[in-house]
């Protein structure tokens, strides 16, 4: 907002530069509906008259924008993904106290009696979550959207979640990442690399698989890729992946595409004695792995940057509701290649 100096008034601004009120209004305030030339000379015109500026008492004016947000919980194998999401978001509520943007925060293991009570809440204005998988979800979420109230995943691990989700937030060429890592270490030797490739449900998971073994095929065709998916037991997982190292010979290295199947990599590597002498590639998790990296039993991990996530989350979502605009509703951010020296810097 401005406030007035000298009795300067809206009707003088706009008269001065032939506009209506309205727009003068609209403009000093970010509110829409004029172009950004316009905007600047309303701006320029209210600095030469006196007008100040002032966000914090344009904030307390504004009606509140009232956002929900239903994430997991970050207990278990949640924490390694939600803990650092819940961290960027309440990085980025601090920040936008002062725009008069509050959140209705709820953590939970399924999520439909949260979703139902977001839609008690009065003036609700946006949703953030991540792909929940079960129909009812996706058919509560699409309640909102034929209230025309937008929601934002976090995590788009199914197009069926893209689809309902007006906004979602994804994280781009891990598998391709660490694909080039491999071929970057293991230089023209041949061999086999085993993948741990994900739970089969989730997209994105999926995906990085995919990713890796394209461009491995594209860098060689010696390396022989061999793919275990992760098991509803993980000892089962551990137990086939054991099984294969002590099979196969010639291993160049493993490559786990999850944060989960990282941990039991790293595990069955140390205990084996294996820590340094094959290639081991990890995705996220953090501050857990800092020990595997001193040990040498990870080489590298590609990391999607949940604290970045969770906090554009919050940021988008605020962006799209105070100063709407018709930009890409899907944003993407790149995965980032850790090694030990720099492992560090990922746990703060």
């Amino acid at each position: 907002m401005y406030t007035k100096k000298e009795n300067i008034r809206l009707k003088d601004i706009a008269e001065n530069l032939g506009l209506s009120i309205g727009t003068v209004q609209r403009a000093l305030n970010n509110k829409g509906g004029y172009s950004k030339e316009t905007q600047e000379r309303i701006i320029e015109e209210a600095k030469k008259l006196g007008y100040i500026t002032n966000p914090a008492a344009s904030a307390l004016r504004r009606t509140p924008t009232v956002i929900g947000v239903v994430l997991p919980h970050q207990n278990g194998d949640r924490r390694f993904f939600f803990n650092d999401i819940w961290k960027g978001i309440q990085q980025a509520e601090a920040e936008l106290a002062i725009q008069n943007v509050h959140l209705f925060k709820f953590e939970t293991e399924y999520g439909k009696e949260q979703f139902e009570n977001l839609m008690k809440i009065p003036k609700l204005r946006g949703v953030i979550t991540h792909a929940f998988p079960e129909p009812e979800i996706n058919k509560l979420l699409e309640k909102f959207r034929e209230k025309s109230i937008p929601v934002f995943s976090v995590d788009g691990d199914c197009d069926k979640n893209r689809e309902t989700c007006g906004y979602t937030l994804l994280t781009q060429n891990q598998g391709s990442l660490a694909a080039d890592i491999f071929c970057n270490i293991i230089g023209d030797r041949s061999g086999t690399i085993i993948l741990l490739a994900g739970n089969k449900k989730k997209e994105r998971q999926q995906l990085r698989s995919l990713e890796f073994c394209s461009a491995i095929a594209e860098y060689s065709n010696s390396i022989n890729i061999l793919e275990f998916y992760l098991s509803e037991k993980k000892n089962e997982t551990a137990k086939m992946v054991r099984k294969a190292l002590d099979t196969f010979d010639n291993i160049l290295g493993i490559y786990a595409v999850s944060a989960i199947e990282t941990m039991i990599m790293c595990r069955i590597l140390k205990e084996s004695g294996l820590s340094g002498k094959i290639t081991a590639i990890g995705t996220d998790v953090f501050p857990e792995l800092l020990q595997y990296y001193k040990d040498g039993t990870l080489t590298a991990s590609t990391f999607q940057n949940p604290i970045q996530q969770g906090y554009l989350a919050v940021k988008m979502m605020a962006q799209s509701i105070i100063s709407p605009s018709d930009k890409e509703s899907v944003y993407t951010i790149p995965a980032s290649a850790v090694f030990r020296s720099t492992a560090p810097d990922f746990c703060r």
